[in-house]
């Protein structure tokens, strides 16, 4: 919830100067472009979680992921 909350936060705090710079159009067809890849990258981690449901940290789970580090 906080790393969620702190993504959600700082990107609010940016939107009105994106959109001062990109006017509307581009700046709502950015938005739209970026949200579909921030739901790809959610869809990617909980496919993740699902296959290796014991890794509850990122470190965890690159280790299932990648193996043991010698």
């Amino acid at each position: 919830f906080i790393i969620m909350a702190d993504l959600i936060g700082t990107g609010i705090v940016g939107l009105p100067y994106t959109y001062a710079k990109l006017g509307y159009g581009l700046g709502a067809a950015v938005l739209i472009i970026f949200g579909l890849l921030t739901f790809y990258a959610g869809l990617l981690l909980w496919r993740l979680h699902m296959t290796f449901p014991t890794a509850l940290t990122y470190g965890l789970l690159g280790k299932n992921v990648s193996g043991q580090v010698i």
